[in-house]
């Protein structure tokens, strides 16, 4: 019997295979998560050992993140053409074999080489994880499991900053590397052994004994054996970017974009510069770590709290517009809290809850202001425009670090793109709800006609929210 995979994955039980397979992604993530902000880690240490300012590394943070812009980017093509499984594996390799090397680096210009080729490796694995996660996790989970799983990129921060604040008396930097080239060994063989292809690659190639093996963990043997498992999906004319901008959806696109710009903006700028801040301002060199830490744990329960409540909010651009602007008002408080450090460690911790939440609710809330036959499409830019947000942050911080600005008053600065972001996702709601009450009063004649027209005049509608 023909069944579709994905619609018996949405109506399963969450297994324990299933679970596992979430729990190694997030392992992963967790791991590319200190990954990622090991050099930020490193750079009040390695200033120190080479006898340099930190601003020095502007352009080893800033190549680093670009990095993760250009994996994004390369994902899509390989993981269609080789599966998300070798994609995974063969990015925890190059980042294991980085990590290592960058622990022994002797000069400026390797360890940008380097930064930049362990980022691309992160930024491939994200997006490829995530999908993995989303594949095998039933509709009614999915947006929790995915949060679950973005967070274990925050939670890599807080454990890589106390992780450091304990490494770096004992072996200095270095030891912040090679401990990253451990972990990510040990998280790419839990990968090898415990996470699968992706039911969906393999149903699409034809290996049914490989999707009926799959299946029979997440139904049962007996059901399994029985069906031939077939992928349903909505065939949908070839998209294009011009289609973002066509039918009265410039000005959301363009705020879409405004918006992931600016939010990765405010959170690469700390991932990267945080430590070497708190630093200045006065915190000895293990807490200005575990500090960064504490504010990465407020991101990651931000983050978890969104996905909870996401499927239950019915506006959630006033959600996401509340979080940015929160971040806002806190960033904007922060020099009332100049001469007490702990108030300002707290302010800080707020702000990245703020903001995380925003963040992780925002790809939820874009995919849905596109119709199906572009909503991918609106998506990938969108993370596109996020990442070009993620390079400036860094470099926008290295600038003015160098130009000598109080480290408060840095932070401070902070309020500006966390203002635009509630701004612009904030002028996206109103538009949409507006938008969507003028389909649901057009369509609604049309629910009283026929069955057919009842169907069409409610896709209407949904296809707006």
């Amino acid at each position: 019997m023909a069944t579709n995979v994905v619609e018996t994955i949405d109506r399963s039980r969450m297994s324990g295979f299933q679970v596992r397979i979430v729990a190694i992604c997030a392992a992963v993530l967790i791991v590319d998560g200190f990954d990622a902000q090991a050099l930020g880690f490193a750079i009040p240490s390695l200033a120190r050992d080479w006898g340099v300012e930190p601003s020095a590394f502007t352009l080893a943070a800033t190549v680093g993140v670009a990095g993760l812009l250009v994996g994004s980017l390369l994902v899509g093509a390989l993981s269609d053409r080789w599966g998300r499984r070798p994609v995974t594996i063969a990015g925890l390799t190059v980042i294991t074999l980085t990590m290592f090397l960058t622990a022994g680096v002797s000069s400026m210009a390797w360890l940008v080489v380097l930064r930049f080729f362990t980022s691309v490796a992160v930024g491939a694995l994200t997006p490829n994880l995530i999908a993995l996660v989303s594949e095998y996790s039933p509709q009614r989970r999915r947006m929790f499991t995915v949060a679950v799983a973005i967070s274990g990129f925050a939670l890599g921060g807080v454990i890589g900053g106390f992780l450091s604040a304990w490494l770096i008396p004992l072996v200095n930097w270095h030891g912040v590397f090679i401990t990253g080239g451990i972990l990510t060994l040990v998280t790419g063989a839990a990968v090898v052994l415990g996470v699968p292809e992706s039911v969906r690659v393999l149903t699409m190639s034809g290996r049914q004994d490989a999707v009926r093996r799959i299946m029979s963990r997440i139904t049962s043997p007996d059901e399994a054996a029985s069906n031939d498992y077939v992928l349903v999906e909505e065939r949908t004319a070839r998209a294009s970017v011009a289609a973002l901008f066509r039918q009265g959806r410039a000005l959301t696109t363009a705020l879409v974009w405004l918006t992931f710009f600016m939010s990765l903006l405010v959170l690469y700028f700390g991932a990267n510069w945080l430590p070497t801040i708190l630093d200045a301002a006065g915190f000895e060199p293990a807490f200005a770590l575990i500090g960064t830490s504490i504010f990465n744990v407020a991101m990651v329960l931000g983050a978890l709290l969104a996905g909870f409540s996401a499927d239950k909010v019915q506006r959630p651009a006033i959600l996401i517009g509340a979080a940015f602007a929160g971040a806002c008002l806190v960033f904007a408080s922060l020099p009332l809290f100049a001469g007490t450090p702990m108030l300002l460690l707290v302010g800080l911790c707020v702000a990245g809850f703020f903001v995380q939440a925003g963040q992780a609710s925002l790809a939820a809330f874009a995919g849905g202001l596109y119709p199906t036959s572009i909503r991918a499409t609106g998506l990938g830019w969108g993370f596109g425009a996020g990442r070009i947000g993620s390079v400036a942050g860094p470099l926008i911080g290295g600038v003015l670090i160098a130009a000598n600005l109080g480290p408060v008053s840095i932070l401070a600065l902070l309020a500006f793109p966390a203002a635009l972001a509630a701004t612009a996702v904030g002028t996206v709601g109103l538009r949409r709800g507006a938008h969507v009450a003028e389909v649901g009063a057009s369509s609604a004649g049309a629910v009283h006609t026929s069955h057919g027209s009842e169907l069409q005049g409610r896709a209407a509608v949904e296809e707006q929210s």
